[in-house]
């Protein structure tokens, strides 16, 4: 799955969110790759390279087969990235044009590597070719340009990523050598216009060494969307400790608690009190719901009849990751929202949660007909709507920073509650 800007592997929405930790593995034996394979399920690692320049059977396909096949028992839905760098690119070992690209043919074709990296430098030719043939064998592509001995200018490094994008691949990637500190500035001022004005696709950047190590972990910053890390050997100058540098991209993303999220039961007044709460405390109004049905073209229950809860349930939570951070928000969450874990992980993380309560009373006079909502067909009586209740009101609990009321009393008093019982939590 993919869509503008994010491509989607085993679950892992590279371009989305925190940048993804990728790892190399560099042993020279299957046993060793294996070995190395394990100890990385014990890191905070997103993707797993397999540097196949390093192995010592890369000629005996039916050896490389075999490890990939491996490697994908090991890490199960960790994806495995398949790289053969060419010396000329930095890599391990020579190899001929031709033979790297039936190298390449045969991995896609195997269907064993879940993204192929493919160097740019074979030629537009060449390059175009491969995405084809990966993309026949449903497969990612990484097109990569690589540079050991120096920092290209700013323009040229565009002009390069804008060629793979144009080549059809799917990821983007450059990494340089700066030979001083005004080189890395090329090299990230490069990467935000690319991924600002040009990029309809992931863009991963790198400046190696020592001065580059920012590089690694500013990515999210200026737009690159996966970093390298090491367990151990390093495939490039200047990789960190996998752990310390998901503990830095860690506090770099995390986000200012500047929003409210108003959850409770349909009828509990969300709508109505985030309307008066957002001119109350000048911020904007979300209406998830009304989001997503313009988003998807089509109303909730047809979404829920053409394509199933889960679905919608999986577009709340892709729109909670994407909430766009331009300043603060009352979002009006839909009543199933808080009932996945997740979900809830992403609020309290971009601000405080407010839980409405009502009785099943006076949410059925509020629901009328209940025209519109899915979940109460069959129920439009009190004890249904109680049933329904009880089953959510526990996680709805657990989830919430605040709870209030809303039985009998006005929306404007409600809202000057929450304006003011919410202050001294947020970020503003």
């Amino acid at each position: 799955m993919s869509g503008k800007n994010c491509v989607e592997v085993k679950g892992v929405r590279i371009g989305e969110g925190i940048p993804k930790i990728c790892v190399p593995v560099v042993e020279r034996t299957t046993e060793e790759i294996l070995a190395a394979a394990v100890a990385l399920l014990e890191e905070p690692v997103d993707l797993v390279e397999w540097r196949a320049d390093f192995f010592n059977d890369i000629e005996d396909l039916d050896s490389v087969d075999e490890t990939l096949h491996l490697l994908h028992k090991v890490l199960g839905n960790i994806p495995v990235l398949f790289t053969f760098r060419t010396m000329r690119e930095g890599g391990e070992r020579e190899c001929s044009t031709l033979a790297y690209i039936e190298l390449i043919e045969h991995v896609a074709s195997t269907g064993l590597a879940d993204l192929i990296d493919v160097e740019l430098s074979m030629g537009e030719a060449a390059v175009a070719n491969l995405v084809d043939v990966i993309h026949t064998y449903e497969g990612v592509v990484i097109a990569s340009s690589h540079n050991f001995d120096a920092t290209p200018a700013r323009e040229e490094m565009i002009t390069t990523m804008r060629r793979m994008q144009a080549l059809g691949a799917d990821i983007l990637k450059i990494a340089v050598m700066p030979n001083n500190k005004q080189d890395v500035l090329l090299l990230l001022s490069a990467t935000e216009e690319m991924t600002r004005v040009y990029a309809d696709r992931p863009v991963i950047t790198i400046a190696m060494g020592a001065d580059g190590q920012i590089s690694r972990v500013a990515c999210e910053a200026f737009g690159s969307a996966v970093t390298f890390g090491a367990v151990g050997k390093q495939s490039a100058p200047g990789q960190m400790n996998v752990r310390n540098l998901s503990e830095i991209l860690q506090k770099l993303h995390a986000r200012k608690k500047e929003n409210i999220f108003l959850i409770g039961f349909m009828g509990t007044g969300k709508s109505a009190i985030g309307k008066v709460l957002s001119r109350t405390i000048g911020a904007e109004l979300i209406e998830m719901d009304a989001v997503i049905e313009k988003e998807q073209e089509m109303t909730i229950p047809k979404i829920f009849e053409q394509f199933g809860e889960p679905y919608f349930r999986d577009l709340e939570t892709a729109y909670l990751q994407r909430l766009p951070e331009s300043g603060p928000k009352v979002v009006s969450c839909g009543g199933g929202v808080p009932m996945r874990s997740d979900n809830v992980r992403l609020m309290k993380e971009q601000g405080v949660i407010v839980l409405l309560t009502a009785k099943p009373e006076t949410v059925l006079a509020r629901v009328g007909t209940g025209a519109g909502r899915p979940l109460l067909q069959n129920r439009m009586h009190v004890e249904g709507i109680s049933e329904l209740m009880e089953q959510r009101l526990p996680v709805y609990e657990a989830a919430a920073d605040i709870t209030v009321e809303t039985d009998n009393r006005t929306v404007a008093e409600l809202a000057g509650e929450i304006a003011e019982r919410t202050r001294g939590l947020l970020d503003r």
